[in-house]
């Protein structure tokens, strides 16, 4: 059986574990621009508690999050292990269906990646076999996030309401301020779009 719960031609998603992840994740969470929408962490022993959080548990059935891996970071001997380069999955459970979430580190951004791991999330999640997975995908993010927009425009989600007031941006938190900022919900219902009908531009986002 594959370590790899899905893969495309130059990423894998493996099922986020702290054995596996822990360290590359931990690079990914404290770095400032990676975690600019969201809280970095501030020591290993966080990073830690912070893929814990991300896993599924009797409370928590629905959350499901897979490391995002880069296959060309495997040596050409093909001894150790692909980079981790960000994160992609289904952390929170919504009213209107799963919340999906994903996140690289800065290093890999604008070639592609985000699109990529998203979609193999997205067929993973609504795909043959599959049991128990919820008719809508919800996406919250930042209205000034114009890159994560774009991610899930290109994959069919639809703009829907905004949410004022509802977090704080995590470059917010460490500058001391009080201000709060809105999410904008984007979703998408699984037949309602057809991937094979849509060629993905990878090289854009």
């Amino acid at each position: 059986m594959s370590k790899y719960a899905a893969e495309s031609e130059r990423l894998w998603l493996q099922p986020l574990s702290v054995e596996e992840h822990l360290d590359d994740y931990h690079i990914i969470t404290t770095s400032e621009r990676a975690m600019s929408w969201s809280q970095p962490s501030t020591s290993l022993e966080q990073t830690k508690s912070m893929i814990l959080a991300r896993l599924p548990s009797p409370e928590k059935p629905w959350i499901e999050n897979y490391a995002i891996l880069l296959r060309s970071s495997v040596p050409a001997d093909g001894q150790g292990k692909p980079r981790v380069i960000g994160i992609v999955g289904a952390p929170r459970n919504h009213p209107a269906g799963a919340e999906i979430g994903y996140g690289l580190h800065e290093d890999f951004w604008g070639v592609g990646y985000a699109s990529e791991a998203l979609r193999l999330f997205i067929e993973l999640y609504w795909g043959p076999g599959r049991e128990n997975a919820r008719d809508q995908l919800i996406a919250e993010i930042d209205p000034e996030n114009t890159a994560s927009q774009r991610v899930v425009e290109k994959l069919g989600f639809k703009r829907g309401e905004l949410l004022k007031d509802v977090y704080q941006r995590g470059i917010e938190v460490r500058a001391g301020k009080e201000i709060k900022r809105g999410k904008l919900a984007l979703w998408s219902r699984s037949p309602a779009f057809r991937f094979h009908d849509f060629v993905l531009p990878w090289r854009q986002v």
